[in-house]
């Protein structure tokens, strides 16, 4: 294979197979569960936007890193993690960051003010 052959696999082929595989789906699949929610906000607000290693000093946000070292990172040292490969960020940007902030646009806050009954959607960037 000619090194323009695989930036082409690498860059258009590779990221949809990697959704394909059984591995990845259950990893997306229990990310995107109810139960897994304080993982999936830790790392959505503090890994993917960073893409890069993230010391967790707070012991519970350390508990929550140990639960997404099964697969959504890996372990630097001691309490830092990191997303493992661009791949895998990508993965979770689509699959993971995506489903979350779809979610959050169906919610509706109230407005503190008079009117008790005024509600508005909330909006979240994709």
């Amino acid at each position: 294979m000619s090194f323009d052959e695989w930036v082409e696999y690498a860059a258009l082929q590779l990221p949809h197979a990697l959704k394909g595989y059984a591995t990845m789906q259950k990893m997306v699949d229990t990310l995107t569960e109810d139960s897994a929610r304080d993982a999936r906000n830790l790392l959505t607000t503090r890994f993917l936007p960073a893409n890069c290693p993230i010391a967790l000093g707070d012991p519970d946000e350390e508990k929550l890193g140990r639960f997404l070292a099964e697969g959504a990172v890996v372990p630097v040292d001691g309490n830092t993690f990191t997303i493992p490969s661009p791949l895998v960020h990508t993965l979770l940007m689509e699959k993971v960051a995506r489903k979350t902030s779809a979610s959050r646009r169906t919610n509706s806050f109230r407005l503190p003010d008079s009117k008790p009954w005024t509600s508005l959607p909330l909006f979240v960037a994709p």
